[in-house]
This record gives C-alpha cells, sequence and structure tokens, in this order.
C-alpha cells in the first residue's frame, strides 16, 4: 500500500454508544499532492489580494456656482449637463433613440446658483476604466451657452475614494438685448 494512504475517521453519537461508526478513506498520494498544491495557491492568491470593488469611477462628481459676469448674483434654473466626448447633437430635441439613452441627466442649479453633478461608475472586473476629461454645458434662455472642460488634475478625492471637482464659480454672459 505504497501509493494509498488510509485515514480512519470515529464518527459516534454521545446519545447511543450503538451508533459508532469508523469510516475508512483510501486516497491516493498524488491526489493528496495535488490538494494541497490547490490548496497553498488559493491561500497565496487571497492573501495578495485587496477587498475592492469592481466598480470604477468613468466620470467625477462636479460641485459649483453658475453667476452672472456682469452682476455676480447667482443664477437659478441654469441646466447642468455633462457632455460625452462624442456628443454632436446641440440639444435633446434633436438627438435619436440610443443617443437620447446614453445621455447623463441634466442638474438645474438652485436659487443660490449652486449645483451638484453626481459621479458616475462603471463595473470593470478586468480592465482598467478611468476618466481623463469631462466636459459641463451651461443652458440658460437669458445667457449665452457656455461650456467648461476639467481633467483629473483639476480633481480631489472624497474620504470614500470618489472623485469630485470643486468647479467654484461659473460666470455666464447675459444675451444682448
Amino acid at each position: 500500500m505504497s501509493d494509498l494512504s488510509k485515514l480512519t475517521v470515529s464518527v459516534s453519537n454521545s446519545t447511543s454508544p450503538l451508533c459508532q461508526r469508523e469510516v475508512s478513506l483510501h486516497m491516493n498520494t498524488k491526489t493528496i499532492y495535488s490538494c494541497r498544491v490547490a490548496l497553498i495557491t488559493l491561500v497565496s492568491i487571497l492573501a495578495g489580494c485587496t477587498t475592492s470593488s469592481p466598480s470604477q469611477y468613468i466620470s467625477p462628481r462636479i460641485t459649483g456656482r453658475v453667476i452672472d459676469t456682469k452682476t455676480g448674483q447667482p443664477i437659478e434654473n441654469v441646466q447642468v449637463r455633462r457632455r460625452g466626448n462624442d456628443e454632436r447633437t446641440p440639444s435633446p430635441e434633436s438627438a435619436k433613440g440610443g443617443e437620447q439613452m446614453t445621455r447623463s441627466s441634466a442638474a438645474y442649479t438652485k436659487p443660490d446658483g449652486s449645483f451638484i453633478i453626481a459621479s458616475e461608475s462603471e463595473v470593470a472586473f478586468l480592465r482598467a476604466v478611468g476618466w481623463y476629461s469631462v466636459t459641463l454645458s451651461f443652458e440658460h434662455p437669458a445667457y449665452y451657452k457656455t461650456a467648461k472642460s476639467y481633467t483629473p488634475k483639476n480633481s480631489t478625492n472624497s474620504p470614500a475614494g470618489e472623485p469630485w471637482i470643486q468647479a467654484g464659480d461659473i460666470p455666464m454672459d447675459p444675451l444682448s438685448k
């Protein structure tokens, strides 16, 4: 019995001495070795892993305030929208089918002119995703349209690791009458 190992396990039920059993398990030496290697490999892999989420940020959270260039007063109800790099259509009304579905929803400024655009994340298990730049468009019927771009150089991370841009004051020029 050189290549077989015998393992004897006693199983007993403390309430009844008649239910004692002995189980013999014969395992091939190669099988035992393969199990040990697999166990050591698994422990090594898990020891090097970190507990991070497969969700990765593809666009930062952006906060700021929109003001009138001439008066410095905050502007309420300015539509603030994250624009995609390939977005060519000027307004949501002219976008077709899938173009409208892929557009992010707009945020509107509050009475104090402030706005918050939520961050966006994507699940990616085997590839790294990220963001390189983000452009915001600002629209209001009484003002010229404005766009502003930001890069990771302009951002910081929240304590939870979320990328965040504090855009500060965004000036808009009123339309001439």
